[in-house]
């Protein structure tokens, strides 16, 4: 069943401390003022903890399936993903503005699947106000908001979770900052359990203690902003997390005795030393396609091609950003489509890993002459072999002081301890500590 927030909450400020005053555009606040949780001086806290939520609509279209998550008491909890991902609905779900079509769903440790709204002690911002355009009151600032909640006019009670869904998405890039800013500071200066959903990666790296990030209604990774973004539990995230985009390569990992798991991107080469925990891992995907990750920045200029892991290529064009140069640098790789690869949703596109053809100096004939003791060739990877992409190129940070021009050749040492690995389903090969 979905619900209209207004005619199943009713209409009032939003309650929670400093909140109702955000300059927040055209946004409606749906507060709770019943007590209920634990309380922190006068702010009554909780915990949300969802167990294999899933929620089917009619017809068969799954909008979340199987999601567990707990959020702490005061916690800034970010949703974060593309549209049609599922967090809104999520968002919904906790308000008991959707049914939950399986799974459990608990608010400060008591079950809450049959809570009415009113009965949730929860308050929520929605990103539109104008689906309600005849409710509307002046908030904070003379901006129009329109205002709904879930509980009885106790006046003066602060809800004990607080949702909000986009609040500032109706702003440019530039005026969204201020919002943003406000949003942290206040919602953290009250102390109160939050979730927020929201499509930007800067929004939440900026906001949260702890982002979930959402694909085709699964749960695709959850952690800190730093753990999300420096270790990323799949190629989706990865790539979702950062800009400029990261880069995406495939590579055919080959176990060579003595001195490590080289990864062959077809006509370049990295080596992961059996000292790096990743090896052993590698090592048993041999010649299967994997995938690289490597940020802009893990990728810095050095003179000496020979000296570590490096990728050399001509550059192709070149971004002025002022304080550094984007460069294009054609390096002649695989580059590798993360929409396209782990969709649990639908069957990928474009590159799943390809069967490969045993002949001659090939990845599966490298593989056979290991395992029959034979000496390894150190032949480029067969294109079948590597998962399927587009764009040679790599992106890399150039500092603008140096005069980089288009079709230098450039050498680009590689920060081995930045670059996460994934298998041909876009999951990370090595397991992901949390």
């Amino acid at each position: 069943m979905r619900m209209n927030a207004v005619e199943a909450l009713g209409t009032e400020r939003c309650g929670v401390p400093g909140v109702d005053n955000l300059d927040l555009p055209d946004c409606t606040c749906v507060p709770r003022h019943k007590p209920g949780g634990r309380s922190v001086g006068e702010l009554h806290m909780s915990t949300v903890t969802l167990e294999s939520v899933s929620k089917v609509y009619p017809g068969g279209r799954r909008a979340v399936a199987d999601l567990s998550l707990t959020i702490a008491d005061g916690e800034f909890f970010v949703l974060l993903g593309p549209s049609g991902c599922g967090k809104s609905t999520t968002l919904r779900m906790v308000a008991g503005l959707e049914d939950i079509t399986s799974g459990g769903l608990w608010l400060d440790d008591r079950p809450a699947n049959g809570l009415t709204p009113r009965e949730r002690n929860v308050a929520m911002v929605f990103q539109n106000g104008a689906r309600y355009p005849h409710r509307t009151v002046c908030g904070g600032g003379g901006v129009p908001r329109e205002t709904a909640r879930t509980g009885s006019a106790e006046a003066g009670r602060e809800p004990a979770v607080l949702l909000m869904d986009e609040p500032p998405s109706g702003l440019d890039a530039a005026p969204r900052t201020v919002p943003r800013a406000e949003i942290g500071g206040r919602v953290r200066g009250a102390g109160v359990t939050t979730l927020y959903v929201t499509h930007d990666h800067v929004e939440a790296l900026a906001l949260a203690d702890r982002i979930a990030v959402l694909r085709d209604g699964f749960l695709e990774d959850v952690g800190t902003p730093t753990q999300i973004y420096e270790s990323p539990a799949t190629a989706f995230v990865a790539a979702f997390l950062g800009a400029p985009r990261i880069n995406l390569l495939s590579a055919v990992p080959e176990a060579v005795p003595g001195e490590g798991v080289v990864l062959d991107l077809g006509t370049q080469r990295l080596t992961v030393p059996w000292a790096d925990p990743r090896a052993e891992h590698l090592a048993g995907r041999h010649g299967e396609p994997v995938i690289l990750g490597l940020r802009p920045d893990a990728l810095r200029p050095t003179g000496d091609p020979h000296l570590g892991p490096v990728l050399s290529g001509h550059i192709r064009t070149l971004e002025f950003h002022g304080h550094e140069w984007l460069a294009h640098v054609d390096a002649d790789v695989t580059v590798v489509d993360a929409d396209a690869v782990g969709r649990r949703s639908r069957p990928a596109r474009a590159v799943a890993p390809q069967p490969v053809v045993p002949q001659p100096g090939g990845v599966a004939g490298r593989a056979l002459s290991m395992l029959l003791g034979g000496a390894a060739r150190r032949e480029p990877a067969e294109p079948s072999a590597h998962l399927g992409g587009h764009r040679p190129e790599l992106l890399a940070r150039l500092d603008s002081r140096v005069g980089f021009g288009p079709g230098m050749l450039v050498h680009l040492a590689v920060d081995l301890d930045r670059m996460p690995i994934f298998g041909g389903d876009g999951r990370r090969v090595d397991p992901v500590r949390r």
